[in-house]
């Protein structure tokens, strides 16, 4: 009888070590993809301020040349002047 039991809680002792394993390998794979997430969210809030930048300093250099009496051309399509890279 003893030997039975030995068996018995050598299996459930592996299977607890699997789920353990299993659940370890979850959680890590979830921390990943939240850091994945974040980075992709930095980027984006580090393009859209680089945007406004670049934005605040065309309207301004627009004011400039109104201002000496010149005459702004039509601003371009942006989505046909940038190229869209995936990183």
């Amino acid at each position: 009888m003893k030997l039975l039991r030995n068996g018995v809680a050598a299996r459930e002792s592996r299977r607890k070590n699997d789920i353990i394993a299993q659940r370890d390998a979850a959680i890590a794979e979830r921390d990943a993809a939240n850091q994945r997430a974040a980075a992709a969210e930095a980027r984006t809030d580090r393009e859209r301020e680089n945007r406004r930048l670049v934005e605040g300093l065309a309207a301004r250099l627009e004011r400039k040349l109104i201002l000496a009496g010149g005459t702004p051309d039509p601003w371009p399509d942006i989505d046909e002047t940038t190229e869209i890279t995936k990183t």
